[in-house]
């Protein structure tokens, strides 16, 4: 087995789900190893993936005659007692094509969920300086270019490395016995190869000739018997290409059902080539959905494109497959981000307008735009914006070995992470002046990891709620959208500090909160007046909209209309002599109108339509 500890305290499953958003691209290399020892996903309370909501459940173990048995903390794995359970031989790569591979491997800790699936490509080279397995680049490894592999999580690995590029430990018989050695009491012979690396590396020396690697290692393959241990070792003999440790692209990926079942009872082995040897078939036709692009403010016209070809009506893409998408800016606006209407959708850098989107289903995504260019305006400086990473007690920076929260930077965002259910971070916030505010959350979520998280709120020295949010996901771990509180939306707070803690319902990223000070508020059946700086402002309720209504010694130029997050909605001049200004078909349930003028102070007047 890899290096395994028996004693693993529990991780929860939306704790190592938070690492990588699927489907970036990023790079690795791949080793290998049988020691036929009990994987870890065969033992109870490991960290898993969700499937149709519920844990994938323990992997599939066999007894010393490759029979299958439930998966028992009772008895030992094999690497402890030779008649204990192991790795079953039906779980050795399966060649589903001339092209397409199955295979489990073991990873590092970090980031560690059995069932997890990530797919690869092979890159022609082998794995560069700088790993634990660098490897010259040769014929066996330019053979797999254009192969590709889908892989599945079954083992953890402490001597497997996470930098500086993942390592993936391929679980291949006649691989290295490793550390922990059950196979050769299993099949009566110490004939296995290198400890580390097997036959290909003793005797076949690593060779990296294409001819003379698969020559040596289909020899050395026959002396496991005529059984699918020897077919495995023949599938790397023959579809992989004898290849050393070589260099992949990789990405997270959405589990094939038949890897879902043949990870639960391996007696479920998908269909293959015989020995990794395959007669011109090809893969099959991948899964597609429809990608449809909008663009808000709808007015604004720019040219998107898709996959590199510009976007003219709903796009067929394959599934699970980083697609580019890209937008111009077009003179006096600039690009805010891309947002995803429901969750069939995982976008690699939001606040990019070059980017990647990977589907899962039929979506629809939106590229949001801001009249003017710059940073986006802070509305008047009532909107109160507390960054995650800035609460009191002093959280550690993230790892590839964090299980606990800490703060972390990816894309030009920071935010705290690695959040689990009943966790708790405290801010000292300091507001201007009493009274109430609206509080909302800049929050990342995958729901398909974590179906659901939420934040409570309390003030001041009480444990009390004060409100909660819940979010039922972003479409993705990288896709930060902006959830309001629940409830009324608002808390009391006094004049000057104040201690705000939230208490986390689950799994998310924490980007920032906001507290939008309390001005104005209109319904369409009422109106309320308030004071914005020194001037009287009255607003009055429309059908879809407002009018605001200026003092008649007013001194205000001009006026900016904003949303929320700050995104500037609409802007224009006063005129000498006009006290009414009327807003139609406002969309937004929350604006800011702010006021500005040569001699007057900027007014900023929240309007909230009902």
């Amino acid at each position: 087995m890899k290096k395994t500890l028996f004693t693993v305290a529990l991780f929860t499953a939306f704790l190592v789900s938070a690492t990588n958003a699927q489907g970036t691209w990023q790079d690795g290399w791949l080793s290998r190893y049988w020691d036929g020892c009990k994987l870890d996903c065969n033992w109870n309370g490991k960290p898993m993936i969700q499937v149709n909501g519920q844990p994938i459940g323990r992997a599939g173990v066999c007894n010393r005659q490759n029979e299958r048995q439930d998966p028992n903390d009772q008895i030992q794995s094999a690497c402890q007692n030779s008649s204990g359970q192991y790795v079953c031989w039906d779980h050795a790569p399966v060649a589903v094509s001339a092209t397409l591979s199955y295979a489990f491997v073991a990873v590092n800790p970090g980031g560690y969920q059995c069932g997890r699936c990530f797919e690869m490509e092979f890159t022609g080279s082998g794995a560069r300086q700088g790993t634990k397995g660098p490897a010259p680049t040769g014929s066996t490894h330019q053979s797999l270019v254009g192969k590709r592999m889908i892989v599945m999580t079954s083992n953890i690995g402490g001597d497997v490395e996470n930098s500086p590029i993942k390592q993936f430990d391929v679980l291949i018989p006649g691989g290295g016995v490793g550390q922990f050695d059950a196979i050769s009491t299993q099949l009566g012979t110490n004939d296995l190869g290198h400890i580390w690396g097997g036959y290909l590396r003793e005797p076949c020396n690593s060779s990296n000739v294409l001819a003379t690697a698969q020559s040596c290692l289909r020899t050395q393959c026959e002396k496991l018997g005529n059984n699918l241990l020897r077919d495995g070792c023949l599938w790397h003999a023959n579809w992989m290409g004898a290849a050393n440790n070589p260099e992949v692209r990789w990405r997270e990926t959405t589990c094939p059902q038949e890897m879902i079942d043949w990870y639960r009872n391996p007696k479920q082995r998908p269909a293959g080539c015989p020995a990794g040897i395959c007669s011109g078939n090809t893969d099959p036709q991948p899964t597609t959905y429809t990608l449809t692009v909008n663009r808000n403010p709808t007015t604004v016209t720019s040219t998107i494109n898709v996959g590199g070809t510009a976007y003219t009506a709903p796009r067929t893409i394959n599934a699970n497959t980083a697609t580019a998408i890209s937008t111009t800016v077009p003179t006096g606006f600039t690009f805010v981000n891309w947002t995803i209407a429901g969750s069939g959708a995982t976008i690699a850098n939001a606040s990019n307008a070059s980017t990647t989107v990977t589907l899962t289903a039929n979506a629809t995504i939106t590229a949001n735009f801001r009249q003017g260019t710059g940073p986006g305006p802070d509305p008047g400086g009532n909107v109160i914006t507390v960054e995650a990473e800035s609460l009191t007690a002093q959280l550690p920076a993230c790892n590839s070995n964090s299980t606990s929260m800490c703060v972390s930077t990816a894309n030009g965002i920071t935010n705290i992470g690695y959040i689990s259910a009943g966790n708790t971070a405290t801010y000292n916030v300091t507001v201007p002046r009493a009274g109430t505010y609206d509080m909302a959350f800049r929050i990342a979520l995958n729901q398909a990891d974590v179906q659901s998280s939420g934040i409570s709120v309390a003030v001041g020295n009480s444990s009390t709620p004060v409100g909660t949010m819940t979010t039922n996901g972003t479409g993705g771990w990288d896709t930060y959208q902006t959830v309001p509180l629940g409830g009324s939306g608002r808390i009391q707070l006094n004049q000057g500090s104040n201690t705000i803690t939230l208490t986390f319902q689950n799994a998310l990223n924490l980007d920032y909160f906001t507290l939008t000070g309390e001005t104005v508020s209109i319904r369409h059946n009422a109106a309320r007046q308030g004071q914005a700086g020194p001037a009287r402002i009255t607003l009055t309720a429309g059908a879809k909209g407002f009018t605001a209504a200026l003092p008649a010694n007013h001194t205000y130029t001009s006026y900016k209309l904003f949303d929320l997050q700050g995104r500037e909605l609409r802007r224009g001049a006063i005129g000498d002599g006009v006290t009414n200004l009327r807003f139609d078909n406002v969309k937004n349930s929350v604006v800011f109108l702010r006021l500005e003028g040569k001699s007057s102070k900027p007014a900023v007047i929240r309007a909230v339509m009902y």
